[in-house]
């Protein structure tokens, strides 16, 4: 497989994306400075897992002997692991998908699962992902913009990367990592971007790999649905972690301030 740009459908860099995670696992990031990605396998899509157990066949003539070449898709992303981000920063759909309220309704030392929202930017996350790809050779970082459509268009698209993925020696590994940034208009409120990382020597289900989280994360946002003590304990349990960098909680369900509209004298 041969390396190319590591921006795939990607435009802006420097644009601001979110990704909500668990309290847990925003602590696991800055109290060990690594970060996590799983096998595609592990996604929620029940589409895209059914699409990993899908081939590709073809016939062909080898030595004047008809022949019956097949790859599955499951072949194909064997070896790849990503990480899940939105361009979407403010959205209620989000918090109710990623941090069900009743996650966030125990007591505040039960806190671990609640949601919790990190900012960053496409360069930033490329940029740890990459140099952790150069140590850990040969491997190939990527992040692209996932692209919506009906399933029938997926197949559609598919159908057409389907001959240049059938010899792996030779495919562009964007070529491959574009298998996994596609879905279906079904998920378009989720706005996804997904950072990914090709290691042919590894299998495991997830893999983790070394981060600067003070220059990786811009921003850390709470769910708008906690309580005063829940955000109080989520400050003692992550600020001493993160440094400078702010915490604060999504005012998305705070009420109208004010009580008079003012219209313009007539």
């Amino acid at each position: 497989m041969k390396n190319d740009n590591l921006y795939i459908n990607i435009g802006r860099h420097n644009k601001r994306i979110a990704r909500i995670t668990k309290l847990r696992h925003v602590e696991s990031l800055f109290k060990n400075s690594e970060n996590c990605l799983i096998k595609p396998s592990e996604w929620e899509d029940k589409f895209e897992n059914q699409l990993l157990k899908s081939k590709f066949v073809r016939s062909r003539w080898i030595n004047s002997t008809p022949t019956i070449e097949t790859i599955t898709f499951a072949d194909i992303q064997k070896h790849w692991y990503g990480q899940c981000w939105s361009y979407t920063d403010e959205s209620d759909g989000l918090w109710q998908i990623y941090s069900p309220a009743h996650k966030c309704k125990k007591p505040a030392k039960d806190l671990d699962d609640c949601g919790i929202q990190l900012i960053s930017t496409p360069k930033l996350l490329i940029k740890n992902l990459s140099q952790a790809a150069k140590k850990k050779s040969p491997s190939i970082a990527y992040i692209g913009k996932v692209l919506y459509g009906e399933q029938t268009q997926i197949v559609e698209g598919l159908m057409k990367l389907g001959p240049d993925l059938m010899d792996l020696s030779s495919a562009l590994d964007s070529q491959l990592a574009m298998t996994l940034l596609i879905k279906r208009n079904a998920f378009k409120h989720e706005n996804e971007l997904r950072l990914l990382w090709h290691v042919p020597n590894f299998n495991k289900t997830k893999i983790f790999y070394e981060v600067d989280p003070q220059t990786m994360i811009t921003e850390i946002i709470m769910d708008p649905r906690i309580t005063d003590r829940e955000e109080s304990h989520i400050r003692k349990k992550i600020g001493h972690l993160v440094g400078s960098i702010p915490i604060t909680k999504s005012q998305m369900h705070s009420p109208f301030n004010g009580s008079e509209l003012k219209l313009p004298d007539v």
